[in-house]
């Protein structure tokens, strides 16, 4: 399940720029990401630590300019590669998109 997360938000470096608002609940994707992807990623800038160090952290995947939250929904929607298979509701896709992005730098 969490390396379902590294490629989607891997994979999302090739999407086109496009709008940003994903409408979802930081805090939320917060608690998902807490939940399902900190034993590989690193999810916020406090936490201690995460069991790879060959996987972005979500404060890198954020810092990329072409990373939307478009992109992070249409990634985040689809099974991929080398991650368990993480089935994630639209609303918790939004939430997680939301808390992604709310981790770029203003």
């Amino acid at each position: 399940m969490r390396h379902f997360l590294l490629v989607a938000l891997l994979a999302m470096a090739a999407l086109p720029v496009a709008a940003q608002s994903s409408g979802g609940d930081a805090e939320a994707g917060k608690a998902l990401a807490q939940t399902w992807c900190a034993n590989c990623h690193m999810v916020t800038p406090g936490q201690a630590t995460a069991t790879s160090d060959s996987v972005p952290t979500f404060m890198a995947i954020a810092a990329r300019p072409n990373v939307t939250g478009d992109g992070l929904r249409a990634f985040l929607a689809e099974p991929h590669g080398r991650m368990p298979p993480l089935v994630l509701s639209r609303n918790d896709i939004d939430n997680m998109s939301a808390f992604i992005l709310s981790l770029r730098a203003k």
